[in-house]
């Protein structure tokens, strides 16, 4: 049926991913970032005085800081675990962003 494809498509789809956010956690864990209790794809951590937070969706990440710097060395750090997966990472600043 319908469904059973759907269900099964999705259940793929999670389990694929799986392996990728646990290891992005571990490695932002392992920089003391701490995971949010009510939303798993958000971490924060306090630099210079300031909140560092990353949103994840899949394998799309947001980085905000007040400090560029702080943003580009959290970078150096993601590249450790996409390397880990054999992934490339792309890099967009700025305020407006195109996906398509």
């Amino acid at each position: 049926s319908a469904y059973a494809r759907l269900w099964k498509a999705l259940y793929r789809t999670v389990r694929a991913a799986l392996p990728f956010w646990r290891g992005l956690v571990d490695t932002l864990e392992q920089e003391e970032f701490v995971i949010n209790p009510y939303d798993h794809c958000v971490m924060n951590k306090i630099i210079n005085g300031k909140q560092c937070t990353i949103l994840f969706h899949v394998n799309d990440l947001k980085i905000s800081h007040k400090d560029l710097t702080v943003v580009t060395d959290v970078i150096r750090i993601l590249r450790k675990c996409y390397d880990k997966f054999k992934k490339t990472m792309s890099i967009i600043r700025g305020k407006t962003h195109e996906y398509l």
